[in-house]
């Protein structure tokens, strides 16, 4: 009888030490072509030509080779994290050296993105944004997402209807390693702008869930907006946010000249 104490007192200690392996043990990780990686994700673009690897470092075995402009998908980060593991197509490829990548984002929306909001001056503005599908950058090796953009605002007394024109550059700005993406929206027809686009431009920090407005492109045309730096959950809500916070940027002679058309 004495025993069963004993034996209750040893489980309950093995228990304790489970739980708190399982508590304060190690980040989850996964295996890659016998490699420990973390988990990771996102699509990216090659920018040279570069050598696919059986393991994180140079000296390992070369599977195969990428080009520039292919685009990979990302499996996970191993220990050394100058290295990423990849896929294409579902297929498990290696391991690439990560500052021949980028990453980019898919400004792919399904379904029309519908809102309303004040413009300022008692303005109030109804929206519709649709996707109109993907360009390939001038020059460059990624694609831009394209859309349009139907307002109807009340201004002064009568419905002014306009189309404007946004897209979403899918690269990182600048081309740079920072998940920071632009975002325009360009007017024709705007007072001096006649002959080109008006545009009024915004940053989306997609790492740290903000759009910040940037200015446009006719200083004089334009304002500070109320909220100068917004949070946004994802592309769908920085895209809603970029078309409701534009046209508060905009001055008088900006609506004059909508109301013209």
């Amino acid at each position: 009888m004495r025993l069963l104490p004993r034996v209750c007192v040893m489980l309950f200690s093995l228990m304790v030490g489970l739980l708190v392996s399982f508590a304060w043990g190690p980040a989850h990780a996964d295996k890659f072509l016998g490699v420990e990686v973390k988990p990771a994700q996102g699509t990216f673009l090659v920018t040279k030509d570069v050598n696919v690897r059986a393991g994180p470092k140079t000296a390992s075995k070369r599977l195969s080779r990428l080009k520039k402009g292919m685009k990979v998908k990302a499996v996970g980060r191993p220990k050394n994290a100058a290295w990423l593991a990849v896929k294409i197509d579902g297929k498990d490829l290696g391991f690439v050296y990560s500052s021949v990548l980028i990453p980019l984002i898919d400004g792919t929306i399904p379904d029309e993105l519908r809102g309303s909001f004040d413009a300022g001056n008692n303005r109030a503005c109804r929206y519709g944004i649709l996707f109109e599908g993907k360009s390939q950058a001038s020059g460059e090796l990624f694609e831009i997402a394209d859309y349009e953009v139907a307002y109807a605002c009340v201004h002064k007394g009568k419905t002014v209807k306009f189309i404007a024109l946004m897209f979403l550059i899918e690269a990182p700005f600048k081309v740079s390693k920072a998940s920071v993406h632009q975002i325009t929206i360009d007017v024709q027809g705007v007072s001096e702008e006649v002959d080109r686009a008006f545009s009024t431009n915004f940053l989306f920090n997609t790492k740290k869930k903000t759009l910040l407005f940037d200015g446009v492109s006719l200083k004089k045309l334009g304002r500070k907006p109320a909220s100068k730096k917004q949070s946004v959950d994802n592309i769908q809500h920085a895209l809603k946010t970029a078309a409701e916070t534009a046209p508060t940027s905009w001055t008088e002679s900006v609506w004059e000249s909508l109301k013209k058309k």
